[in-house]
């Protein structure tokens, strides 16, 4: 039962991290489109 929690935590945090750095690529992308334009 525990090891069932910690693995949806650990799935939690990496799908968390993972949108941070989609959301982090996509700021860098919109930038970079706003200073080429």
């Amino acid at each position: 039962m525990l090891v069932a929690t910690l693995d949806v935590l650990i799935h939690d945090e990496l799908r968390a991290a993972a949108a941070d750095r989609l959301d982090v690529a996509d700021t860098i992308a919109s930038f970079e489109r706003s200073a080429l334009a």
